[in-house]
């Protein structure tokens, strides 16, 4: 019995167990954890609507928004993609979770923006190319495991039209 709840109570390895596409595909989790990221009160899951129009403005100030096509991967409820196709771009948001992608789609018809939304796992479906941005804004690359990081930036590579920019958690590559 004590082996039992030794082990119980052990704490798994770092990246051990990835859950992240459990949490977001089960209907009851992905309801409750769409409302916290759309929690005006908190910049601890997506962040306050003031602070995303400054990232997307610093965005479109540093590379350029208008008439490129962009690829939101992890969009999410399409809090990023939203203002992006406001300034002209065309977006893709790539997501896996339906429930946000449902919100995503709502969100956009009720702002007349015409936004692709595609319910797909960047780490094994096909993403789309010929991307002059590839954005991976909100911090899913932090809680991917090693392998899953690697093998998402060499997806990822195949993506940018030449002279493409990934942004990433604030940061521009070209």
């Amino acid at each position: 019995m004590y082996s039992d709840l030794n082990e119980f109570n052990r704490k798994p390895e770092p990246y051990s167990r990835h859950t992240t596409d459990m949490l977001w595909a089960d209907p009851w989790i992905a309801q409750k954890m769409l409302k916290v990221h759309l929690d005006e009160s908190t910049d601890l899951t997506s962040r306050r609507s003031q602070t995303i129009d400054d990232i997307v403005g610093w965005l479109d100030r540093k590379i350029g928004l208008s008439g490129k096509n962009v690829c939101d991967l992890g969009c999410g409820p399409g809090l990023y993609a939203r203002r992006m196709a406001a300034r002209g771009t065309r977006v893709i948001g790539v997501d896996f979770s339906a429930v946000s992608l449902d919100y995503a789609s709502s969100d956009a018809a009720a702002h007349n923006l015409d936004i692709e939304y595609r319910e797909a796992d960047y780490l094994i479906d096909d993403l789309p190319d010929a991307q002059d941005v590839i954005s991976l804004i909100w911090c899913d690359f932090c809680t991917l495991p090693p392998e899953k990081r690697h093998t998402l930036l060499e997806r990822i590579k195949g993506m940018p039209n030449p002279g493409g920019t990934f942004v990433h958690r604030l940061g521009v590559s070209r």
